[in-house]
């Protein structure tokens, strides 16, 4: 059975971004990236935007409550029957239980995937390195990268425990080169390349 929602999940750095992008073209599924609404709304020169700057810029985590309603503004024009692509969410336990719900109560989706690339914590700093110096992010600095692996690492953890019990967790090693690991998505989640 295909899944009708899934999650993409690593350490910074891991390719999630990548690899969820090009899993939900191949699919035809709505591409959710919460970095990339957040920068956008970091651009904001609201008090709302003006907090989620200050948060990006320090590597720290916006409030699981910011979270919700972010996921509720961008879901809300998601239509009936679409596949959905998470990258980066959840990234809490909060997160997750209220996704899970919003998912199965408002969206009507019951069949959660979860992808989880996995990369050293050096192997992360080091991509990061090599994409601040190609694209300037502004939570990609030394001091917020390294903030960010070791909240990530610990929450990673818990966030899986919870989605074992709503979602089939595969496993991919985010070592390899981009195509390998695209076709290691693709063979975990038995899906052609053709398509």
């Amino acid at each position: 059975m295909k899944h009708d929602a899934l999650f993409i999940l690593g350490l910074p750095g891991s390719g999630k971004g990548t690899q969820a992008r090009k899993l939900s073209e191949k699919l035809g599924y709505y591409y959710f990236e919460m970095g990339e609404v957040l920068r956008h709304i970091a651009e904001d020169n609201t008090p709302f935007g003006k907090s989620v700057k200050n948060s990006l810029t320090h590597g720290n985590l916006l409030s699981d409550e910011d979270i919700v309603e972010v996921i509720k503004l961008e879901l809300r024009h998601l239509e009936v029957g679409s596949g959905i692509v998470f990258d980066g969410v959840p990234r809490r336990v909060g997160q997750g239980k209220f996704l899970l719900d919003y998912l199965k109560n408002i969206l009507g989706k019951t069949n959660f995937g979860t992808v989880v690339i996995n990369i050293t914590k050096e192997e992360c700093v080091k991509r990061i390195a090599f994409r601040s110096s190609t694209a300037h992010r502004a939570d990609d600095n030394e001091e917020a990268v390294n903030r960010r692996v070791q909240e990530q690492s610990a929450t990673l953890v818990e966030v899986l425990d919870l989605l074992k019990g709503s979602s089939a967790v595969y496993e991919i090693d985010g070592m390899p080169p981009i195509e390998e690991v695209e076709r290691a998505i693709s063979s975990a989640l038995n899906i052609s390349d053709a398509s």
